[in-house]
């Protein structure tokens, strides 16, 4: 699988990456699927997802360059999509990290589906990364 930096990803890509230690072979073997973690890049060059402890979050795009994934272009460019991402990042109350079902916390693959939502308009769901990714297969970019 190649890594990110090497598919030059564009804001508004989404970035499902491969799983790379316990809690994300965890999340892939519940999942049925190679990838742990998903995430969308902004226009100011960092990705946003959330992670345990610090909820929503932007991390330097550099962080995440030799990390194996696969970029989907579905919403590359959509400025839309990526003010809601951002947006995300200085919600208030923070959006934390929440395992529980029917929590108010969100997870990488829903802050990325609330990204779209809110940036397209459209009803999306809050579904793991594989599923998420599976979708877009089905679906088309």
């Amino acid at each position: 699988m190649p890594t990110l930096g090497e598919q030059n990803p564009q804001p508004g890509d989404i970035a499902f990456l491969k799983a790379d230690g316990p809690v994300g072979w965890g999340i892939s073997l519940f999942e049925g699927g190679p990838f742990s973690h998903a995430q969308i890049l902004t226009d100011n060059g960092n990705w946003v997802s959330a992670t345990p402890g610090r909820g929503v979050s932007s991390y330097p795009k550099a962080s995440y360059d030799n990390r194996p994934g696969v970029i989907v272009k579905k919403f590359r460019g959509n400025q839309n999509v990526i003010n809601a991402a951002k947006a995300e990042t200085v919600a208030k109350p923070p959006l934390k990290y929440n395992y529980v079902f029917g929590g108010r916390g969100r997870v990488c693959s829903t802050a990325c589906g609330n990204a779209i939502s809110v940036g397209r308009g459209v009803s999306w769901t809050g579904i793991g990364p594989n599923s998420q990714y599976n979708t877009f297969k089905t679906y088309g970019e």
